[in-house]
Parts: C-alpha cells; structure tokens; sequence
C-alpha cells in the first residue's frame, strides 16, 4: 500500500468526520452562527489542523455582537484568532456596519482579510441577484 493511499484515505476520513462534527455542532448549539473545521495530513503523514467558528454572544437593536475563534496549525507554525465583534443592520437591513477586533498574526490577518472580503463579495452578489 502507497504512503498516498494511506494520505487519501486519512484525509477522506477526515473530512468525514470534520462534516459531521461540524454538522453536529450547528445543530445542536443555537448561538453557533458558522463552523468550519478540518483535519488533513500532509507528507510523512504530519497532521494539519484547522478550526473556525463565529458565536452569537447576544442580540442588539438591529444587530449581534458576536465572537469570531480560529485555531490553525501547519507544519510548525501554530496560529490562534480570538475576535469580537459587532454586527449591525442599516438603511433598511440594506447595509450593515461590522466591526472586530481581534488578535493575528500579520500573515494570518492578510489571509483572512482577503477571505473575509470575497465571503462579503459573495453574499453581497447573492442578495443582489435575489433582489433584481
């Protein structure tokens, strides 16, 4: 058996059990607004690890604050994000005001910018559409 079958086969039941985790959570915890989680092995069958979620930590007028955690690790390097944040609605619901603070490392923080900001693209794109 092939070091790269055994890799495919960790990964593949890997991602198995980070859905189902993930799955688990979102449904079971109300105040999870968002999971992400994934565990994968790179060469020699070194783990990687990555988890993010966002919490609703309560409700304001027309808005949340809410707490954004990331933990990633790969091949050395081990990165923690712990983030709060407010979320609130304007004009209508038609726009928002986000705001965070949190603490990244500087690579980590230019990742997660550019992420963030094709996620709010994205979802932007999708209201739009849905309005015309």
């Amino acid at each position: 058996v092939s070091a790269e079958l055994v890799k495919n086969k960790i990964n593949e039941f890997s991602n198995e059990t980070a859905l189902a985790i993930s799955n688990f959570a979102k449904n079971n915890f109300e105040n999870m607004k968002y999971l992400d989680f994934d565990i994968q092995v790179q060469e020699k069958l070194k783990p990687s690890f990555r988890i993010m979620s966002v919490s609703e930590i309560f409700k304001i007028d027309s808005g949340t604050v809410f707490n954004q955690t990331s933990l990633n690790t790969h091949d050395d390097d081990e990165t923690i994000n712990i983030g709060f944040g407010a979320k609130k609605l304007l004009n209508d619901n038609k726009k928002y005001l986000n705001w965070i603070y949190e603490t990244i490392s500087e690579k980590e923080r230019a990742e997660e910018d550019a992420k963030f900001i094709r996620q709010e693209l994205d979802r932007d794109e999708r209201a739009e559409k849905k309005e015309a």
